[in-house]
């Protein structure tokens, strides 16, 4: 069976890792870097981002088409989408935090929740409850939750779990079939001309804003920056640690520009602090998983 978007434009869709909705496309192929050649032609024409649905065949745009406008590829992390929109004009990168809609992302934010976030709305629960006890020592907390229902334990414990849900619930508009309110927030901000735009992306199992040209540089959350060797790449950061994949040829005769009976081609992936010293190096290749997760192979 084939299926159908609600707008249909013959874009080549991507998969977003680390959840299983969305899909997203670009209106062009220009990425920040390209601004600063077009620039010096007239500008650009700009572009839009674009989100496909595979659950109701929805396509969301967050923001219309602006002259000189290009954005990033977008991350999933920890319930939301986060991508980067660079406006030449105003000299300005944008991080945004992105959900479409409500009811049924808020299912997926309850699936990738990470353990110790569970744990913190746990210990909140806790305090909570020892809160309402302390408040009123003369009524047990049974006749809280019968005395009136809408101030029931169960929900002051859900309280704190549910405020950003309810933030969110304010601007939403609902029909019979689905919620149509979206979040789109801006995280942080940076001025272009302060950045390198080249290969400016979002990284990271938690987000991270890096470039990388002949120097690693990372804008968010922490400012890091460390001279990398011309066949590395920055893969991935995580709990204080930058992966690097290199890529290593040997058996290359340079006289003749052949291989040799000796030739190899491989991978080899460095993990280094945030200062830039060697933590480890191995053979090794790495590869994101549809499900988000990175593997050595």
């Amino acid at each position: 069976m084939v299926r159908r978007f609600k707008r249909i434009e013959g874009k080549v869709i991507e998969k977003i890792p680390g959840q299983d909705r969305l899909a997203f496309a670009m209106s062009g192929t220009e990425d920040f870097y390209d601004l600063i050649a077009w620039s010096r032609r007239g500008g650009y024409q700009g572009s839009v981002i674009l989100f496909y649905d595979f659950e109701n065949g929805e396509v969301y745009q967050p923001f219309g088409k602006k002259r000189n406008v290009v954005y990033g590829n977008p991350v999933f992390s920890d319930g939301f989408y986060y991508f980067l929109q660079g406006d030449y004009d105003e000299n300005r990168i944008t991080l945004y935090k992105y959900l479409p809609w409500i009811k049924n992302a808020r299912k997926d934010w309850e699936k990738g929740r990470r353990a110790d976030e569970e744990k913190a709305w746990k210990k909140d629960k806790e305090t909570n409850i020892e809160k309402v006890c302390k408040k009123d020592k003369e009524i047990n907390i049974e006749k809280v939750c019968k005395k009136d229902k809408e101030t029931s334990i169960e929900k002051v414990c859900k309280k704190e779990e549910g405020k950003e849900a309810e933030t969110a619930a304010e601007t939403v508009e609902t029909d019979e079939e689905n919620y149509r309110g979206q979040i789109l927030q801006p995280v942080t901000c940076f001025r272009a001309d302060e950045m390198d735009l080249y290969n400016l992306r979002i990284i990271g199992d938690q987000v991270h804003v890096i470039s990388q040209n002949e120097t690693f540089r990372c804008y968010y959350p922490e400012r890091i920056s460390f001279d990398l060797d011309p066949h590395e790449t920055v893969c991935f950061m995580e709990e204080g640690k930058v992966y690097i994949e290199a890529w290593i040829e040997e058996g290359w005769d340079e006289e003749n520009e052949c291989a040799t009976d000796e030739y190899r081609y491989y991978d080899k992936v460095i993990i280094k602090d945030f200062n830039g010293r060697l933590l480890s190096e191995e053979t090794g290749s790495l590869f994101q998983a549809p499900d988000g997760t990175w593997w050595i192979s």
